[in-house]
């Protein structure tokens, strides 16, 4: 079957949205038990994986969109300035990660601002 209308820049066939979510411990922390080491200790590597994945990125010539925690911007200050010098989007994922139909309007708009 002939496809009709306008077609993707390029020629592709295809899009692809490429989102990271750098969510650390902390979405984790929020709703688990201190005590529940498995699912706090999920992101232990986080810092080599997101290297990685920049490096992937740009091996590839692509750009991402990277959903940060705000606390885990604060903590890896380099690879948000890596993921900005690639030319990628970053996005705010609030600050701690807690999610926001628990909070009323004033306390997501403090998250927003404080991200």
């Amino acid at each position: 079957m002939e496809r009709s209308g306008p077609g993707w820049p390029g020629a592709h066939r295809a899009a692809m949205c490429i989102s990271i979510d750098v969510d650390g411990s902390f979405a984790e922390r929020n709703y688990r038990d201190a005590s529940d080491s498995y699912w706090i200790s999920q992101p232990e590597y986080e810092r080599t994986g997101l290297r990685r994945l920049i490096n992937l990125l740009a091996d590839f010539d692509l750009q991402a969109s990277f959903c940060w925690v705000g606390r885990c911007a604060e903590e890896m200050p380099d690879l948000v300035q890596d993921v900005v010098s690639g030319g990628h989007d970053l996005a705010l994922h609030g600050w701690d990660h807690r999610y926001l139909n628990r909070m009323d309007a004033d306390e997501q708009l403090d998250d927003f601002l404080r991200t």
